[in-house]
Formats: structure tokens, C-alpha cells, sequence
């Protein structure tokens, strides 16, 4: 059986295939050579990220004028700004 019922098929899509299908952005593809990522490492810790952001001379801060939007603890739809 195919379709939505079916046992076999996946439920949940990868954030990459996501991406690509949204936006058409392939997120594993590699911008020098084209060839295909992987992921290797998921870091946790802020302070780890931060100095791996620093030692590749990126900035570690969001720009300004861009509030971050947050769902209402109400739980109504409408978003307020943290």
C-alpha cells in the first residue's frame, strides 16, 4: 500500500529536504565542489559554538533592528517581540 496509511513510509522529513523543498536551498551541497555533506557534529554548548564562530572570524551576534519573534505563552497566534 502507498499513500499516507502506509506503516513503511517516513513520517517526518529531514530539516534538509525541508529546506529544499521550501526554499529549493540544498543545504548539503557542498559550495566549492558540489558534492554532497554529511553531518559529523551537533554542538551544544554556547560557549563551544562561540569560540568555533570567533576562530573563523564570523560575528557572534544577531544584527540589529531584527526582533526576535517568540509564540504568546497565552497560545493565542498572535507573536509578541521578547
Amino acid at each position: 500500500m502507498v499513500g499516507p496509511d502506509d506503516p513503511d513510509r517516513p513520517r517526518r522529513l529531514a530539516w534538509a529536504a525541508l529546506l529544499k523543498r521550501a526554499w529549493r536551498i540544498d543545504a548539503l551541497e557542498c559550495a566549492k565542489c558540489g558534492g554532497r555533506m554529511g553531518l559529523i557534529a551537533v554542538i551544544l554548548d554556547p560557549q563551544v559554538a562561540e569560540k568555533i564562530v570567533r576562530h573563523l572570524g564570523l560575528g557572534t551576534r544577531a544584527p540589529p533592528g531584527v526582533p526576535r519573534l517568540v509564540p504568546d505563552p497565552a497560545g493565542t497566534d498572535v507573536p509578541f517581540v521578547e
